[in-house]
């Protein structure tokens, strides 16, 4: 993993995945979930911290994500891989405001999103709109079909964002021209 981590650490996974297709990621997913594999998800590995004995079960890197980043009027809609600094860029293109604090940010969409990523007085949380998320698997907050979620309201709790995978997500931002 050490070449997947932004501190260049950790052994090897089992198996390393690159996510390129949302549907492709769904497939997968709940064929791990029914094979009962030990999975993780990642984005750019950055601020990934990975044992030196590695990890025993697939890693799912959701980097090669391939969907567009959409600019919808004062919404920009984009999947959970893509680096954050190009959301912002992005954003800056469209004329829209509030993605400013973002644009130093190392690391994916999905995860600035688990943490509620912030800098410069600014945290995830208060621009996100809508998640869309795959939830897999046999507890409480899933659905073994895999079928997609929606969460509205800038909902970025971490035990909740954790519990529903963000492989094939995309998220919505509401901000402002």
């Amino acid at each position: 993993m050490r070449g997947h981590t932004s501190f260049r650490v950790g052994g090897e996974a089992d198996a390393w995945i690159l996510v390129q297709d949302a549907s492709k990621a769904k497939e997968l997913l709940i064929f791990l979930e029914k094979e009962k594999v030990p999975y993780f998800i990642t984005g750019n590995g950055t601020n990934l911290l990975v044992a030196d004995q590695g990890y025993r079960g697939v890693i799912l890197c959701t980097a090669g994500q391939r969907e567009p980043i959409r600019v919808v009027e004062d919404r920009i809609l984009a999947p959970a891989g893509l680096p954050l600094a190009a959301i912002a860029q992005e954003a800056l293109k469209a004329s829209l405001s509030g993605l400013e604090g973002a644009a130093g940010i190392p690391g994916s969409l999905g995860g600035a999103l688990c943490m509620n990523a912030g800098a410069y007085d600014f945290e995830m949380k208060e621009v996100t709109e809508q998640v869309s998320a795959l939830r897999i698997g046999t507890s409480t907050s899933s659905h073994p079909s895999g079928e997609a979620e929606g969460r509205e309201g800038g909902e970025t709790e971490r035990e909740r964002v954790r519990q529903v995978q963000l492989s094939g997500s995309e998220m919505a931002f509401r901000l402002s021209k």
